[in-house]
């Protein structure tokens, strides 16, 4: 008697820490962050002002909003999120509030 290897596959549980959507919701906040920035990257060549501070602090706030989202729907344990959220958000803040002297 030969078993196949497809049986007690139903049977397989997914660990706690990953919830059976986590990967379809994973993959929609990738694209959502995807088409978030081709619609800014299109807004900026239809205004034509060119590449400034502003543009790079509105594309990496964006990169650092989807990457934070991607990481907490991930499934990866919370106790492992924690440090990257927080560098996540250190980053973030230097991005955001980081002053170019030649600007004032």
């Amino acid at each position: 008697m030969t078993i196949s290897p497809l049986v007690g596959l139903a049977d397989a549980t997914l660990p706690i820490s990953q919830p059976a959507f986590s990967l379809p919701l994973s993959i929609s906040i990738l694209a959502f962050g995807a088409v978030a920035l081709w619609l800014q990257m299109w807004v900026m060549v239809k205004r034509g002002k060119g590449w400034g501070p502003v543009s790079s602090r509105l594309v990496g706030l964006t990169l650092f909003i989807v990457a934070a989202l991607f990481i907490s729907t991930s499934g990866v344990a919370h106790d492992n999120t924690t440090a990257v959220l927080g560098f996540l958000g250190t980053i973030t803040g230097f991005v955001i509030g980081n002053k170019n002297s030649s600007t004032e």
